[in-house]
């Protein structure tokens, strides 16, 4: 059995290996911090604030990589407080989202209608944003709060948002041990990596969309045939 408390109290290597790139600026918070920093990160921003949670796991598991953290550790503390978060994310949504929306979305142009259809389409496609949507930003972010908001139950929300944070967090860790002089590269396609996935759901969406419209248009127009 994997010996938890162990791996946290492991201290981080005094002389880690640069991180590449914009990463170098997580490298001193990894250092003094480690799992913390990875924890108090992830669990920000599943609640709903736009923090750089993924760039922050994606500079552990390469630190990880340079035996200065255990990868391990990474992911189990990188899961549980992805799933924290989004559980905090949820309750949000629950017991004050909708009305928070209602009264300040027109400043930031999310008006009663919009969330309508947001919450519709969740209601249809929801498990899919859980599965996939912290591949995204902003839909990361965001998507605890509108689950709560819909008529998501609250076991479904936590399968399908466990899941997801194991497949988001599983994916990260493991190109930890191929990171190495390819790092750029890997954080290179990564982005191409979550732009697809942000097509798959726009493309949803649009679906989602042009079927309401058909179905309004053919109720309109059976309405007007019977009235005929």
């Amino acid at each position: 059995m994997i010996d938890i408390a162990r791996l946290l109290a492991a201290s981080p290597s005094p002389s880690p290996s640069p991180l590449p790139g914009g990463l170098q600026h997580f490298e001193p918070t990894l250092h003094h911090y480690g799992y913390y920093a990875v924890a108090g990160a992830l669990f920000v921003e599943n609640m709903g604030v736009p923090l750089p949670g993924q760039l922050v796991l994606i500079a552990a598991a390469i630190y990880a990589g340079t035996g200065s953290l255990n990868i391990v550790a990474v992911a189990i503390v990188g899961v549980l407080a992805s799933i924290i978060g989004s559980i905090a994310g949820y309750a949000i949504g629950v017991y004050g989202g909708r009305p928070l929306v209602d009264r300040y979305g027109k400043y930031v142009l999310l008006t009663s209608e919009r969330m309508d259809k947001a919450e519709a389409f969740f209601n249809r496609r929801g498990w899919l944003v859980l599965l996939l949507g912290r591949f995204i930003d902003g839909v990361r972010q965001a998507m605890g709060i509108i689950a709560g908001i819909s008529d998501m139950t609250f076991r479904r929300f936590m399968v399908f948002s466990t899941a997801g944070a194991v497949i988001w967090v599983g994916f990260w860790t493991g190109l930890s041990d191929t990171a190495g002089s390819h790092v750029t590269t890997i954080v290179k396609y990564a982005g191409y990596l979550a732009a697809a996935v942000g097509v798959v759901l726009v493309v949803l969406i649009v679906r989602f969309v042009v079927r309401a419209r058909r179905r309004r248009s053919s109720q309109s127009q059976s309405s007007a045939a019977h009235q005929g």
